[in-house]
């Protein structure tokens, strides 16, 4: 069997450790155990590396090797030796008890609280998640009233200006001679006309802002859905793997047991179950670590509802069910033509087009007439004046305004292509994501898992029956192979429906299984 180097190095420490406990010389064969020398010793007392338990010995006492000392640096190494308590006269019941007595206890993992049902009665479905999402999240709604404003400014654009009206005196004369200090006057009222389709063009500009507006608000709310998955998808693989490292933690803790009984039948060195303590304790470690997690996921799922005090409720779905099938090609058709960003750099195109004209005919005059109808307090008539005038385009003909929204045209065009080189350069990133790790999963489910799985199980087994063929380190490596590919899978299942996420994100779907689900 090939061993990594992390396994032969672990391997190597072993015996070595081994080595400086039991001495280097040469160590006779015991005869079958029925006794044991050792005094006994608080519950607490392991650490050091002993032979298998021999409960009877007729070989003549020797030498004292000289005893293997850790560094006083190295954390645990003050711990006392391993002292295991006279097994003599005592029952097989008996000699378990007192050796499980001697080494580390294993309280029962606490149990895992199922989440409560919605007041429905019914589990969460991914859809209802979204769609409360929509209707609580702030910022949706801060998006909306951005699109109003918009829709404002673009009625603005195209009103008419105000006309100006007042009154008007004209040759009014000091003096005490009757009617000669009234002089003319009456009221008036001015108007600015607007030429050459001025406001249109405006209200037209304006109204690409507005339509932008309401793409963000759109892109907005794909974004929450998105965070709504995501955080989805990742309650689902923390509450699945906390199943999985509860379940690998009872499995190491009773293997620990295990090893016990053999430690007290004399089956079994008395460092053996320390190893296995060890593991045990360190995938209990995992267990902690995957339950807060699951806590955690669910409070930022609730947060990206816009509902941060939602309690952790039921939901629908497994984060090991199968991923939804899609058409790349269409994938990309789907993308360059309806994103979002496309659609944002194409109203942008014809926002540029609309201000390029309205800098065009900016120089065309606007016409600023005036009104003025007035009594002559001299002679006791009416008159009325008449004011015709507008700007003559001699120096600013809007040069610059007209050179700036031209630049700003090819601006929008070449924004256009480097958005849509930017989402193909995305769904390329996604898509490798989406495959690989669709086939990583597979791998890990179908032919990972099962073989060490049924390796470990016959590993174990057979160092049962025949320990003098199976050593304990290959027990151990095997136990840790099996950890680390659970892991490893776990993984692969989260970075898998993050990439199915991120795909859907692109596509701008609302429903992850349409369109685009491949029929083969």
């Amino acid at each position: 069997m090939r061993r990594s180097f992390f396994q032969h190095s672990w391997m190597l420490g072993s015996l070595v450790w081994m080595a400086g406990c039991v001495g280097l010389e040469h160590q006779p064969v015991l005869p079958a155990p029925s006794e044991v020398t050792w005094t006994s010793a608080d519950s607490s007392s392991i650490q050091q590396v002993s032979a298998p338990v021999a409960l009877e010995s007729n070989a003549a006492p020797e030498k004292t090797p000289t005893p293997f000392r850790l560094p006083a640096e190295l954390p645990g190494a003050d711990a006392p030796p391993i002292q295991l308590p006279v097994l003599k006269d005592l029952t097989p019941v008996e000699r378990e008890k007192k050796v499980r007595e001697a080494f580390p206890q294993l309280t029962a993992l606490p149990a895992d609280e199922p989440p409560a049902l919605p007041d429905s009665g019914k589990p969460y479905a991914l859809v209802d998640l979204q769609q409360m999402a929509l209707e609580r999240n702030p910022s949706i709604k801060r998006a909306a009233a951005e699109a109003d404003a918009a829709y404002g400014a673009m009625i603005q654009a195209g009103l008419h200006p105000n006309p100006t009206a007042g009154w008007q005196a004209d040759q009014m004369q000091p003096g005490n001679k009757p009617n000669n200090n009234m002089g003319q006057q009456g009221a008036f009222i001015q108007q600015l006309i607007k030429t050459a389709g001025k406001l249109t063009l405006a209200r037209a500009a304006a109204g690409m802002e507005y339509a932008n507006a309401q793409i963000a608000y759109r892109r907005m709310q794909l974004d929450v859905i998105t965070r709504v998955r995501s955080g989805y998808f990742a309650v689902l693989v923390a509450h699945e793997t906390m199943n999985v490292s509860r379940t690998m933690a009872e499995l190491t803790e009773e293997v620990y047991r295990l090893q016990l009984r053999q430690v007290a039948s004399g089956e079994a060195a008395a460092y053996e179950p320390l190893q296995l303590y060890a593991q045990a304790t360190q995938a209990r470690n995992v267990w902690v670590r995957s339950r807060n997690l699951y806590k955690a996921a669910w409070k930022q799922l609730a947060a990206n509802m816009g509902m941060p005090d939602l309690p952790m409720q039921a939901l629908t779905g497994s984060a090991d069910a199968a991923i939804p099938k899609y058409d790349l090609d269409q994938a990309q058709a789907r993308i360059l033509e309806n994103h979002t960003d496309i659609l944002t750099a194409q109203n942008a195109i014809m926002q540029a087009q609309y201000q390029l004209r309205f800098a065009k005919v900016t120089p065309i005059p606007d016409i600023t007439t005036g009104t003025v109808i007035q009594h002559d307090n001299s002679n006791g008539n009416n008159q009325v004046n008449l004011q015709i005038g507008f700007t003559l385009p001699v120096f600013d003909r809007n040069q610059g305004n007209i050179r700036a929204a031209y630049a700003q045209l090819a601006r929008a065009s070449e924004d256009l292509r480097a958005r849509r080189n930017d989402l193909s350069g995305r769904l390329a990133e996604v898509t490798g994501r989406y495959q690989s790790n669709q086939a990583i999963v597979e791998n890990y489910r179908l032919r990972i898992l099962p073989n060490l799985s049924r390796a470990y199980r016959a590993i174990y087994q057979r160092y049962q029956q025949e320990p003098e063929k199976v050593g304990f380190n290959d027990v151990v490596v095997a136990q840790q192979n099996l950890g680390q590919a659970l892991a490893s899978y776990l993984t692969s299942i989260g970075d898998q429906w993050t990439s199915v996420v991120d795909l859907a994100n692109l596509l701008q779907i609302d429903d992850l299984n349409q369109p685009l689900v491949d029929a083969k």
